[in-house]
Formats: C-alpha cells, structure tokens, sequence
C-alpha cells in the first residue's frame, strides 16, 4: 500500500483522491525514488516552512500545491533530474537543509495541525523532524510520548537508518503496557527487552522477506485479524526450508544477524557509541520530558544487555563466541576493534 495515498492537508483541504496518489506513488518507484524521503521528509518541510513564512516556494521556483496531482509529478522529475532546487533537494532533505542553514531550514518550530493524516493530528516541534543517521523520525521518535520515546531511541542508537521501518511495535502489546507501568522506565529491563525483540525480529523480517505486519504475531484478536501462532515465522521457514526451526532458534538467528551487522559497522564504519551518542540523541533532548544524564545510563545498559562492550559499544568475544562468530571476533581484534 502506498504511503502517498494517505491525504495531505493544505491550504485548500482537497485531498490528492486515489488516483493522483496512485499515479504519483508509481513515478516514484520508477524514478527509484525512497518514498519516505518524498513523502515524509522533503513534502512535509515544504509545507509547513511555507505556513511559517519560509521562502520555500522561492526555494523551489512554484507554488507548493501537494493537493494537485501534477504537482508531484513536477517535484520528482525537478529532483530526479536535478533541475533548479531539485538539484539540492536529490541530496535528501538533511543534506538540503545543512546546505541552507540548520538554524534557518531546520529548527524554526511548526505548532498546529499535522501536514498528514494518519500519523499524529498535530506537529508541535521543528520541521525537519530528524531522527538520525540522516532519515527523517516520521513522528516516530522524540515526537512520541515518554516511556515510548526512551526504548525507541535506543533503536535508533545502534541502527544504520530509521528503525521503524521494520522493527516496529504495536502498543496493545503487553511488554508496551508494562512499559508504561514502571515507576522508573529508564532503569526498567522492560525497555530493553521490547528495543532487543524488535531490533532482532526487524534483522529476521528482512532475511526471510516477510512484512512487519506479518503474521500479525503481536495484533489484537478480532474477526478480521486473529493472532497467528507465536512461532509462525519459525514454521514458515521450517515449511518451505525443510529445516526444523523453533521460534527461540530463530531468534538466536537474529540474534547472529544483529551482531554480524554490527561487526561489519565497527569494521567498515568505525562505529562507537560515542558516534551513536553523538547522532541520536540532539533530537531526543527536543522531547521536553527527556533527561538526557539518565538517559545515559540506560543506554549503556542497553549496550550490556545486548553483550556489547558499554564504553565502545562493541561486542565482546564473549558474546561472539557464544553466538558461533568465533571468525569473527577473531576479525576484529585483528583490527583492534575488540573490547578488552
């Protein structure tokens, strides 16, 4: 299902219909587009920089009109082509605004009704709503409310991009209820446990090639979405591999992926939790709830809970070696890029 479909709000408060947002949503896979970046990011900052004044029609050489089919189509060749503002916008909307100016483009803060339905019915922060790693939070991270907001960020921290692209949750869940229980959520193992889950259930979503909605393990029941077995995914693979798989041997198999990935950050990427520190959490501290000293601590009980080293947040030989990656632990203190 298209993320275009959904109606933006504008000035006009005619919604793009079907047909706009379906033909719109085709140019943009045949342009090889990321439809969130369109959609979430580079759209909505246009929007509600012109509510705020901003010369982001100026910026963009025509009227901003998401309510008018023709205009997407507009947009996305300016960018795909690189044609006048699409020539800066094609470097993604974090690159664009740290051309323009953070302080001007990207901080100046939106109060009122949200540019899109289906997410949030109000955007009370900056507009660029970054979340980290240069992806925008879609209303995802610091936006959300506290405790969600704590075991979010810590997704946030040790991914490549935005997590919730897969490593979602569904809050009628238990463990999310609970959450919101805790008399100290940033001490709560709860936290930990849901952003561990999600984390390694996102890594086996993508190498099974399944869909986060899929098989709807964690939904209410009801009439039209009963809740499949627990261990669906592990007697998918089992049918249509013909290896016997159990729902925790599976999570063990992401629990592998997880730090494979890792590893191949620390190696490739020099990736440390002072990086991870450094790029996610500016955007938590916009959450005026957040305390950020301890925040601190939570995080480096996250990095123990997953058998990272918490100072570097790389895994430990231990952790490796129990998980089968002796090879790689041997990899990475070769390149001196194993804790101590």
């Amino acid at each position: 299902m298209s993320y275009l479909f959904v109606q933006f709000q504008h000035e006009k408060k005619r919604p793009l219909g079907f047909r706009g947002g379906f033909e719109a949503n085709m140019l943009c896979y045949q342009l090889g587009f990321n439809e969130f970046e369109i959609y979430h990011s580079i759209v909505p900052w246009l929007i509600m920089g012109k509510r705020l004044g901003l010369n982001m029609e100026e910026l963009l050489g025509c009227p901003i009109e998401p309510d008018s089919a023709q205009w997407w189509v507009d947009l996305m060749n300016m960018i795909a082509y690189r044609k006048g503002f699409g020539d800066l916008l094609s470097e993604g909307l974090f690159r664009t605004i740290q051309t323009l100016g953070q302080k001007e483009y990207g901080d100046p803060v939106h109060t009122g009704p949200s540019v899109m339905n289906g997410l949030a019915p109000e955007h009370n922060g900056p507009i660029d709503m970054q979340g980290g790693w240069g992806y925008n939070s879609r209303e995802l991270q610091w936006e959300m409310p506290l405790p969600m907001a704590l075991f979010s960020g810590l997704k946030w921290l040790i991914d490549t991009r935005d997590p919730h692209h897969n490593k979602w949750f569904d809050p009628t869940g238990k463990l999310e209820l609970a959450l919101f229980e805790e008399e100290d959520p940033y001490l709560s193992d709860i936290g930990l446990k849901l952003a561990h889950h999600y984390s390694i259930r996102g890594f086996l979503i993508d190498s099974l090639t399944l869909c986060w909605q899929f098989p709807l393990r964690n939904q209410v029941p009801s009439a039209h979405y009963p809740v499949l077995a627990l261990d669906a995914e592990a007697r998918l693979y089992s049918a249509a591999t013909g290896i016997e798989t159990s729902e925790q041997e599976l999570d063990r198999i992401g629990d592998r992926i997880q730090n494979i990935d890792r590893a191949i950050q620390i190696r490739n990427n020099d990736r440390t939790a002072q990086m991870e520190w450094d790029a996610i959490v500016p955007n938590l501290k916009k959450n005026p709830d957040f305390e950020e000293d301890r925040f601190k601590v939570m995080t480096e009980n996250w990095y123990e809970w997953l058998g990272w080293d918490k100072k570097t947040g790389w895994p430990t030989r231990t952790t490796l070696e129990d998980l089968d990656l002796k090879d790689v632990a041997d990899d990475l203190e070769a390149i001196g890029k194993l804790p101590e």
